[in-house]
């Protein structure tokens, strides 16, 4: 019987990788279509409250990355949303996995590095498999090229690029969207394969990035809902986790956490656990809630 040995939701914010220097410059190009006025909070921002943020990130992202690699998986299945780079408006998967054995990509806001990951190929044709049993028919692609929201934290998390990993895709962003409930129950359905079908002592870890909250390229574009996320972050460290299921897709795309849907996953997967790890940092500069989250597991029972 398989396990899931770690979990980790983290964001995947281009200014992670990006000289605080340069953060107004991002500002400008996310709040094009901004119908607000510039947040008092964000004049009061400096350039070292932002270095301090980008720190403290780095920070997590290193907790996260050495409990990573002590975990020892044998897959690492890696929950993103596409941003309109793999899919568009011709035909946007609600939930999509890639079943190669290798996989590469590239992304503007790290114009110097080419990745290249191995993959569990095994697993994600498992999950396809089981997937249309359990009524989820899951689209598939041999013919992906990760992006940023893979990439930002992949870049902390395996410097090595030495474990296998699965990416999977969320709509998070081309409507209509997958329910919470939704999300939550294909989670379910993910621990269920693993700990149902695959080799005695399979170890998996899950990465989750996305938001909080943030609205890129919308009208309320430099909006972060403090109040909603704050909410959220008491969720996560109280082990709610079958709360974020009863959300509405309206309540966390009015929010600005559209990508939580990811976290969503994730969350069904591991249930009702406390994280051994939390965090969350406002950074108006950023125009988004950074949320770290970390899930252990208790050995040998797994998550």
């Amino acid at each position: 019987m398989g396990k899931i040995v770690l979990a980790i939701g983290v964001p995947h914010a281009p200014q992670l990788v990006s000289d605080p220097e340069t953060w107004p410059e991002i500002y400008e190009l996310v709040c094009c279509a901004s119908r607000i006025g510039r947040k008092s909070e964000l004049e009061m921002e400096t350039l070292a409250d932002n270095k301090a943020q980008l720190q403290a990130a780095k920070t997590a992202f290193g907790l996260m990355e050495k409990e990573l690699s002590e975990a020892r998986p044998d897959a690492v299945i890696c929950l993103t949303d596409d941003h309109f780079d793999n899919f568009f408006l011709d035909d946007y998967p609600a939930f999509s996995l890639y079943l190669g054995d290798r996989v590469d990509g590239s992304t503007i806001w790290m114009p110097d590095k080419r990745f290249e990951f191995p993959c569990n190929a095994r697993l994600a044709k498992l999950i396809l498999e089981k997937s249309v049993e359990a009524g989820f028919d899951l689209s598939f692609s041999e013919e992906i090229h990760l992006e940023y929201g893979h990439l930002i934290p992949l870049n902390y998390l395996l410097p090595r690029r030495d474990l296998p990993i699965l990416p999977i895709y969320t709509n998070a962003y081309a409507s209509p969207n997958p329910t919470p409930a939704r999300c939550y129950k294909l989670g379910s359905f993910l621990r269920e394969v693993i700990q149902k079908h695959t080799d005695p002592e399979f170890r998996v870890a899950i990465i989750a990035s996305g938001g909080m909250s943030h609205f890129p390229g919308e009208h309320l574009g430099g909006e972060i809902n403090v109040k909603f996320d704050s909410q959220m972050m008491e969720w996560f460290k109280s082990g709610y986790s079958d709360r974020f299921s009863e959300l509405t897709s309206k309540e966390i795309d009015q929010a600005g956490n559209a990508e939580m849907r990811n976290w969503i996953v994730l969350l069904g997967a591991i249930g009702s656990h406390k994280p051994t790890y939390a965090s969350y940092t406002v950074s108006w500069r950023a125009i988004i809630g950074l949320g770290f989250v970390m899930w252990k597991a208790n050995e040998p029972e797994g998550l």
